[in-house]
């Protein structure tokens, strides 16, 4: 098999906590391992409503729940569940989701590395994955390439620093604010992995399988 990171460092670069760390682009989220934390946050209003909890480790919209003000008893067993691990928990606003894209890459053993496509993730009522298109070249305006292009930057930095290479993949979407103006989170999830639209986004760029 060809050179791989160690097993710590790919459970340590797809933990959320990780992508936490370079940055929280929603309003109020943070990435907590304190239950005391977590539960004031949950008590404190929302700024678009409700709250979502996300587990440390998951895939297709999966490992999460929604918050409300009110903590019903299979909700609290739930995030009893989550924090009795010690890994912790994402807590972010819930908020409307308007399209979602996603930007793969290959960081090569040596640092370099081969960005792909924008692409846009088909995705259901839920947030889960369903399909990965290519996306048009002005699907973005230059705000949010900008935006998009210093999140993966940043990203690269923090995976060379932990030893990481291979593939990997972001995943970003546009929202609206509820007073109705588009807001854009260039860092929804950080995948650094073969993630299902991968193909998509690194055709003709396989790096990978010229190494």
């Amino acid at each position: 098999p060809p050179p791989a990171p160690s097993w710590e460092t790919l459970r340590a670069v797809n933990h959320r906590a990780f992508a936490a760390a370079i940055a929280q682009p929603l309003p109020g989220a943070l990435y907590t391992r304190d239950a005391a934390t977590l539960d004031a946050v949950l008590r404190t209003p929302s700024p678009t409503g409700a709250w979502l909890v996300k587990r440390p480790w998951s895939y297709r919209g999966n490992g999460r729940v929604r918050v409300r003000e009110h903590l019903d008893e299979a909700t609290q067993r739930w995030l009893r569940a989550s924090m009795a691990s010690g890994e912790g928990v994402q807590v972010e606003p819930e908020v409307e989701r308007v399209e979602d894209h996603g930007l793969h890459g290959y960081l090569s053993p040596d640092g370099f590395v081969t960005w792909g496509t924008l692409t846009r993730q088909v995705v259901d009522a839920r947030g889960q994955w369903r399909e990965t298109v290519r996306a048009d070249d002005d699907a973005l305006p230059k705000h949010e390439r900008l935006a998009l292009h210093d999140i993966g930057e940043r990203v690269v930095a923090a995976l060379r620093a932990r030893g990481y290479h291979g593939p990997f993949g972001l995943d970003a979407f546009r929202w609206r604010d509820p007073c109705g103006a588009l807001r854009y989170n260039p860092l929804c999830e950080l995948n650094a992995r073969y993630s299902m639209g991968f193909g998509v986004g690194m055709r003709g760029r396989r790096a990978d399988l010229d190494a």
